[in-house]
Order: structure tokens, then sequence, then C-alpha cells
């Protein structure tokens, strides 16, 4: 019994050495994962009382197919839950957009950012706030 235990224990050492040797021969790479898609919420025009555009930028260095639009709320940061405009099909970029978002209320402000939907991922640009005009009688 008094030789079996030092004889465990270097069996142990000796398998700890083995997995961390075979951990650090592991192959690895070092070039970067696919780029991803880069979108902006870049300015909003033409605003009205009831309508405004938004004008928005995607870079997309795979040239994914994807759904376009921008998403519009009250509350900062809106997601594809909220309300969605200007829907559109892409394959390239950087190529500017402008998506046009109408049934908006009078002297109301609001929060709007671009989106790419990829498959299940989405990706969202910087939220841009405007208010629309008041109306006029």
């Amino acid at each position: 019994m008094k030789r079996l235990i030092p004889r465990l224990a270097l069996l142990l050492v000796a398998a700890f050495a083995l997995v961390y040797l075979m951990s650090a021969f592991r192959p690895h790479s070092d070039t970067p994962g696919p780029a991803a898609i880069v979108i902006k919420t870049l300015q909003i025009v033409n605003i009205t009382s009831n309508s405004a555009d938004c004008i928005f930028s995607v870079e997309d260095p795979q040239h994914l197919p994807k759904t376009l639009g921008v998403c519009i709320g009250k509350g900062p940061n809106p997601t594809t839950s909220n309300t969605r405009f200007g829907l559109a099909k892409a394959t390239q970029g950087p190529v500017k957009y402008r998506s046009t978002m109408t049934g908006l209320s009078p002297s109301s402000t609001y929060h709007v950012r671009a989106y790419a939907m990829a498959g299940s991922n989405t990706v969202y640009g910087n939220d841009i706030v405007f208010t629309t005009a008041k109306l006029v009688k």
C-alpha cells in the first residue's frame, strides 16, 4: 500500500502534464473571424407633422442576404418589435438607404434606429432623436 500511493501520485502528475502539453499544441487561428455588418443611422430629413425620411448606411463585407429598414419608437433604442418601416433586400455595401416613416403624430418626439436582419441576427445602428413638425391648420 505504501508503494501504491506514490505511484498513483506520480501517475496523476504525469496525466496532468500530458493534458497541459496537449493543450499548448492545440492548433489555433490568428486570422480574425468574419467581418461584421456595420449599420449607421445617419440623419432624419423631410420632417413634416406626420412623416419623415431616415437616411442610413450598411456595410457588409460578407455580402449576406439581409432585410433592412428602420424601427421607430417613443423611447430610446427602439427594436424590430417596435414599428418598422422601409424593409428592403440588399446584398452588398457600403450603401446608403432612405426609408420613409409615415403615420407619425404631430409635435411628437421619436427615436429611430436603422437595422439589418441576416438570418437570426439583428444588427442595429445608432439611435437618432427627432421631433415632428407642429400641425398647421
